[in-house]
């Protein structure tokens, strides 16, 4: 399922709405590290849910997958900028584009299901407070 992050990652990153807001501080969550390291605001990707889709005669060939997308923040302002960018981006995909290739991965179709915020507040008294507004994104992909 790495693949189709690395797809999802790439995908955003090309647009120069979001790359002007994160610049490259977009990586899978299990990475996220790194990613709050290089400053804020940054984003985190993980896979929620999915499946391989079948029909009558067996395995079709396309999967789909949830990713949240975790856009991270010093304000809530921030977080939300970069998660409107990036919806912005996946809900022009669905519009036009039906088909893309990313890396190894074809992607057939995307939809923003949801949108959440979740302040993390500090966990020690030196740190600073951190506002994460969520975004969840269903595609359809295959290998």
């Amino acid at each position: 399922m790495g693949d189709v992050m690395a797809a999802i990652i790439a995908k955003t990153l090309e647009s120069s709405a979001v790359t002007d807001l994160i610049g490259s501080r977009m990586s899978p969550w299990a990475d996220h590290a790194s990613s709050e390291a290089a400053g804020l605001p940054y984003v985190t990707v993980q896979q929620v849910s999915g499946d391989d889709i079948d029909h009558l005669t067996g395995h079709s060939g396309i999967a789909d997958a949830v990713m949240q997308v975790n856009c991270v923040g010093a304000t809530y302002t921030s977080a939300q900028a970069v998660r409107n960018a990036i919806a912005a981006v996946w809900r022009a995909f669905v519009r036009g584009n039906v088909t893309t290739r990313a890396g190894t991965v074809a992607l057939h179709s995307a939809s923003v299901e949801g949108v959440s915020d979740a302040p993390r507040a500090p966990t020690t008294g030196r740190d600073a407070p951190r506002f994460v507004n969520i975004l969840d994104l269903r595609v359809y992909y295959s290998t």
